[in-house]
């Protein structure tokens, strides 16, 4: 799937599809590891990788969980709503970076990726282009800051919530 308008018959699929893919462009969240952004590797998951294994190697990265989504004030014919999706971001970066070499390289990380994904959805442009895929007043915050161990290095982690909503069609019905 690309980018692309919510309908009523992707209320889920397509809302994921478009978070993810907007953060996933390295032009618009750059990897620290790859600034030249050639996606020599997975910074950007579904899932978080540390499910799996604590590997200090993946860092750092993003994780974008699938949409929470709340219906609300519908029609009186129950046509449209008002659709309201929420996303948890999490990103995590290694305190003295991917190589565990310079320090405070990973604060340096955190915070530009945090930036970036602040501009990302504060700018007038992206934010015009969300608008045509049915994801009106997008709002990012930055929910926590903590620090923890991966074997036994220092990590790094942020967690956001990027909420948006649409009133819209959900039936497929001309209203």
């Amino acid at each position: 799937m690309t980018t692309a308008k919510i309908t009523y018959k992707t209320l889920e699929s397509q809302a994921f599809t478009n978070v993810f893919d907007i953060i996933n462009t390295r032009s618009h969240v750059r990897d620290p590891c790859d600034p030249a952004g050639n996606k020599i590797r997975t910074f950007v998951y579904d899932s978080d990788p540390f499910m799996t294994s604590y590997d200090y190697d993946l860092l750092p990265h993003i994780v974008v969980d699938l949409p929470e989504l709340e219906q609300d004030f519908k029609t009186v014919t129950g046509d449209k709503k008002m659709m309201r999706w929420r996303h948890s971001i999490t990103v995590r970066t290694g305190k003295n970076g991917r190589s565990n070499f310079s320090q405070q390289l990973g604060r340096v990380d955190i915070l530009n990726i945090g930036d970036d994904l602040q501009e990302l959805f504060n700018n007038p442009t992206r934010k015009s282009t969300l608008k045509g895929f049915g994801m009106k007043n997008v709002k990012l915050t930055k929910e926590d800051s903590d620090t923890g161990v991966v074997e036994g290095k220092d990590v790094y982690e942020a967690t956001y919530t990027l909420e948006y909503d649409s009133f819209m069609n959900v039936t497929g019905r001309s209203c």
